[in-house]
């Protein structure tokens, strides 16, 4: 495989969020740019109603090769296919439009793929609050219901054993490998009415299967933006169900290579069931510690709904 890439191409999928957009676009008019990576940033407008095209065109200048795109098929996987189609270069890399990119992003993916035989590279998510603050009953263990991912503070090689897996608000990907395996599952991801997602953990499992190398390194970072309406227990459990439903339904075709009970992995049904019974006793417990047993039960049960059940869209 050869290590030399010429060109990146950065995919934005957004669906009427202007102002963050606006913040997303700024921080990659601000990044160091690379000496031998050319640079291009493709926005994908799902379908907005709001000022998205005006902040598109504030930023002519400031970016040099921005290209605005309109997917009318709704959903987060359409977008990305489109921009992905759109595209010409060597690298594919993914971000959402609610997140900044640090200052080096750009430079540690010029860093390594030119220094590296690799097919992908995922980095953190770190949550930027704003005004908000993380309460205190937001488990650290489910941090990545809002965008927090953090796997390790080092860099290692995705697949077993670990079961960390590339998420797409923070992913690149070389473009003969996704010529090779195809695009993202379109059955997947979330719409301005579903809340399933998914798709990148659909898109990482065909990575593996297909043995394409990725790293995850530490420098390659993103700051994600945590609205104070998502920090609501009543949101962390919808988000968790449905987090499990897209687990259970992509089970179907990528089933984890661990001892099953019943189609559903036995070391989740033993955390769960741990869980259920410390939350009956939660006396004394640390908020976040119960509310993150009470977590692993709701995703069991979207698990087992997603693996059974659900049908898709």
């Amino acid at each position: 495989m050869s290590i030399d890439c010429k060109s990146l191409d950065i995919i934005i999928p957004t669906y009427n969020r202007s102002a963050l957009l606006a913040k997303t676009l700024a921080s990659v008019a601000a990044a160091r740019k690379p000496t031998s990576l050319e640079v291009r940033v493709i926005v994908v407008d799902n379908n907005s109603s709001d000022g998205t095209p005006a902040v598109v065109e504030t930023f002519r200048e400031r970016i040099d090769g921005l290209r605005y795109v309109v997917e009318v098929q709704q959903g987060r996987s359409h977008a990305l296919n489109a921009g992905i189609r759109a595209s010409s270069a060597d690298l594919i890399g993914t971000i959402d439009d609610d997140e900044e990119v640090d200052g080096d992003w750009m430079c540690e993916v010029e860093r390594r793929f030119n220094t590296e035989a690799l097919d992908f590279l995922g980095g953190p998510c770190l949550p930027s609050w704003g005004e908000c603050q993380a309460p205190d009953w937001l488990p650290r263990s489910h941090g990545g219901l809002i965008g927090w991912i953090v796997p390790s503070e080092r860099d290692f090689e995705y697949g077993p054993p670990s079961h960390a897996y590339m998420v797409g608000g923070n992913a690149v990907i070389r473009r003969t490998v996704l010529d090779k395996i195809g695009l993202y599952h379109t059955g997947l991801g979330r719409t301005k009415t579903g809340a399933n997602g998914g798709e990148d953990l659909e898109m990482f499992n065909r990575l593996i299967r297909a043995g394409a190398k990725g790293h995850y390194s530490s420098g390659l970072v993103i700051y994600h933006h945590v609205p104070a309406e998502r920090l609501s227990r009543r949101f962390f459990r919808k988000r968790s169900f449905w987090d499990g439903v897209s687990i259970g339904f992509i089970s179907r075709s990528f089933r984890e290579p661990v001892p099953h009970i019943a189609g559903l992995p036995r070391y989740f049904l033993r955390m769960a069931a741990e869980g259920f019974v410390r939350r009956l006793a939660a006396r004394g417990r640390a908020e976040a510690d119960t509310f993150a047993d009470e977590l692993r039960v709701v995703e069991l049960f979207g698990r087992a709904y997603g693996r059974f059940l659900y049908q898709g869209r």
